[in-house]
């Protein structure tokens, strides 16, 4: 079967996900390719989930906790400036 997936100009919606490991990482590493900002709520903090929170503030997004159950993500998108300083992923295969 084939299935062919037609670009979009813009998406707007609400995704509720579980809290887990893997979709904190993917809603914090989307959330930073979007024009805007983006609100991600209930995500599931662990040491590599932070690992990807830092490492994408030192690609220039700004993240910052809403409340003890939600961040707010401002993409940087499309003003990126070279790394000056190692991206250090520690032991985090996901945050690679």
């Amino acid at each position: 079967m084939k299935l062919r997936i037609a670009p979009t100009k813009k998406l707007i919606g609400t995704i509720n996900a579980p809290p887990s490991k893997s979709y904190s990482h993917r809603a914090f590493i989307a959330s930073s390719l979007t024009k805007g900002v983006s609100i991600i709520k209930n995500p599931l903090i662990s040491g590599d989930v932070g690992v990807t929170i830092k490492i994408l503030e030192a690609l220039g997004h700004k993240i910052s906790k809403a409340s003890n159950h939600s961040f707010i993500v401002k993409s940087n998108y499309g003003n990126y400036e070279p790394v000056k300083k190692l991206l250090d992923c520690q032991n985090s295969g996901t945050s690679i």
